[in-house]
């Protein structure tokens, strides 16, 4: 399995979130490089899109209204 570096896509949705969520409101959407390259209504959607259009590319696939993933916080004292 090829190794995946999301970290352009991850930072590109992160930045345009706000205008994500006011052109697409609760949507999944697709982002490619530095774009968002449309917004669905369910994943399956978005999915089939990047695949026949983006299928030797990168892409990222997340919904507008997805909480931000949190990492746990553990203090440990030796």
């Amino acid at each position: 399995m090829a190794d995946l570096n999301l970290a352009k896509e991850v930072a590109t949705f992160n930045k345009l979130l706000p205008a994500l969520r006011e052109t697409y409101g609760a949507s999944w959407v697709v982002i490619v490089g530095d774009d968002c390259r449309g917004g669905f209504p369910a994943f399956e959607n978005a999915a089939e899109f990047a695949v026949k259009n983006f299928p030797d590319v990168e892409f990222l696939i997340r919904h507008t209204d997805a909480a931000e993933p949190q990492i746990p916080f553990a203090l440990v004292e030796a």
